[in-house]
């Protein structure tokens, strides 16, 4: 298949561009105008980089024997740029393409358009919203957006829904279902037996411990922003990429998950005396423990709600998280009386634990994924994370427990973690500084 991409040296061509060559059956023609920077742009033998002027209908000759065409083009929203700028890029340009795909017989023409046509900014688009657009640059995109919609055919593809495929609706509704029910249960037990056991104290201190240590959702939020790719991947049985990808996710959970579980506990004894008062110290030994919930529930992330879920391997999903909702049950019984409030983490992060060992031993099984090479380069930022932690701590004991003492320890954990890595050229570090070069560069062109 044959695609052009216009503004392919833009933020978005540039992935765009990078992503599509990776699957042989593209062949991409990439058009930059004539003299703009090609650095930071992806090469290989199915990517032809044309520099083209689309004030000459010379220019229309780069459409030819095209399937698809994606126009990026467009004018973003800057201040001091005069309204004949934004109406003779983003709606007469795009016009004039959109009629050479048509003289050139392209078979499908892409747009990229802005949430900002219904006056959403940065939210995301509904199609049943009627469009607000709030400046030139919102309004020349509804403009073009009301021309296409009209211009171009669409296609609304509706699933039909078959009373004889109930069984399987059910049967996919309930794998979902179930272990969204063992979660709740097991968490709130864990709340309803301190409570009534222990008292209020230790519900609040539990509680305390807990809500200061959940910082996977930065982690949750990389495994969700790459699960699309990776169910592409499967579905068209792409299995060296796929593989790949899930290295590449693992690696960067543990590059965000350890830093934030040894950073918890090396701030600790700084954080709580000025964030929950003095008279919860006994918080500080709790994050010790509850700090691990940060790794394992980034685990627990790409091998269930990831991987098996992709896989279409549910059921095992599920098993993981009943076996630890019942383990946690046995656990919380047999431990809240001799160590209170500590045998409910402990429960807990035993249940949890074991939980994610049953969805990776599934992984390892049913997909023929070697686990041994996903944790591969784990010990690098176990050390780094660690060190850390020592740092921080020490760090701590000579400054004020207020929140310059807390964001100085952050601040240096951070910086030193990044420059540990750095020197031990980890492929993390590196794409985030591509991603800072390009971004610099992206600005610097607007």
């Amino acid at each position: 298949m044959n695609i052009v991409v216009t503004g392919a040296n833009g933020f978005i061509g540039r992935w765009l561009i990078t992503e599509l060559a990776q699957y042989e059956k593209y062949q991409i023609t990439a058009l930059i105008r004539k003299g703009s920077n090609k650095s930071g742009m992806a090469e290989g033998q199915r990517i032809s980089i044309k520099e083209v002027d689309y004030q000459q209908d010379a220019a229309k000759e780069v459409f030819e024997n095209q399937d698809v065409c994606i126009h990026l083009i467009g004018v973003l929203g800057s201040y001091g740029v005069r309204q004949e700028i934004y109406e003779s890029v983003n709606v007469e340009l795009t016009l004039r393409i959109l009629k050479w795909c048509r003289e050139a017989n392209v078979k499908q023409f892409v747009f990229c358009s802005t949430p900002g046509v219904q006056g959403f900014g940065h939210r995301l688009a509904v199609e049943k919203e009627k469009y607000a657009p709030r400046n030139c640059y919102e309004k020349t995109k509804a403009s073009v957006d009301i021309v296409l919609l009209k211009e171009i055919p669409h296609y609304i593809f509706r699933y039909k829904f078959k009373l004889k495929n109930i069984r399987y609706y059910i049967r996919n509704s309930i794998s979902m279902f179930i272990p969204n029910i063992a979660i709740q249960v097991y968490v709130s037990l864990d709340k309803i037996l301190l409570g009534n056991i222990l008292g209020n104290y230790q519900l609040g201190l539990y509680e305390a411990s807990c809500r200061l240590v959940d910082a996977t959702a930065l982690v949750q939020a990389a495994v969700v922003a790459t699960t699309p790719t990776l169910a592409f991947l499967y579905a068209n049985q792409k299995k060296e990429k796929f593989l790949e990808h899930i290295q590449r996710t693992f690696s960067l959970v543990n590059f965000l998950a350890f830093p934030m579980c040894f950073g918890m506990i090396g701030i600790a004894e700084n954080f709580v005396p000025w964030y929950l008062g003095k008279d919860l110290m006994e918080v500080v030994k709790l994050m010790y423990l509850s700090a691990f919930f940060i790794l394992t529930k980034s685990w627990s992330c790409v091998f269930g709600d990831q991987i098996l879920m992709v896989s279409q391997n549910q059921r095992y999903y599920t098993y993981g998280v009943v076996t630890g909702a019942v383990i946690d049950i046995i656990f919380n019984i047999l431990f809240i009386y001799p160590f209170q409030v500590y045998g409910i983490l402990v429960a807990s992060l035993i249940a949890e634990y074991t939980g994610m060992f049953i969805m990776m031993q599934a992984v390892r099984k049913r997909l023929d994924i070697s686990v041994k090479n996903l944790y591969k380069g784990t010990g690098k930022y176990l050390a780094c994370s660690v060190s850390m932690c020592i740092l921080i701590h020490g760090i701590g004991s000579i400054t004020p427990k207020s929140m310059i003492g807390t964001l100085m320890q952050i601040t240096v954990g951070v910086i030193y973690y990044f420059v540990i890595l750095f020197f031990y050229h980890d492929e993390n570090i590196l794409q985030v500084k591509g991603y800072c070069r390009v971004h610099t560069y992206d600005k610097k062109s607007n």
